[in-house]
């Protein structure tokens, strides 16, 4: 019978890893669909963050001019990039959120 006392590491870390990865894939798929939309993909920012387990949150910075273009007519783009980043986050059971920044 096995010791519950004692932590299973290899467990854990391979968690942990996958964890950093999928929000490592969550930020260059973010970042591949954005540069498409914007003038200036130099000033693109992204910042990532795990507030809780098998959540990624995304905050989104680019160009003041580029916005608009992110946001979209209604905010037709920016709730059709969240769509993408759920669909592609819940693959690997993961809640994915994305915040625009002005």
């Amino acid at each position: 019978m096995a010791d519950c006392s004692q932590p299973d590491f290899k467990n854990v870390f391979n968690y942990s890893i996958q964890k950093l990865n999928a929000g490592r894939t969550m930020k260059a798929f973010l970042e591949l669909l954005i540069k498409q939309l914007v003038d200036d993909p130099t000033k693109i920012k992204i910042q990532e963050s795990t507030p809780r387990d098998n959540t990624i949150e995304l905050i989104l910075e680019v160009d003041r001019d580029d916005v608009g273009k992110v946001i979209g007519k209604s905010g037709r783009n920016v709730n059709a990039i969240r769509t993408l980043l759920t669909a592609a986050g819940a693959k690997n059971k993961h809640r994915v959120t994305l915040q625009v920044l002005e």
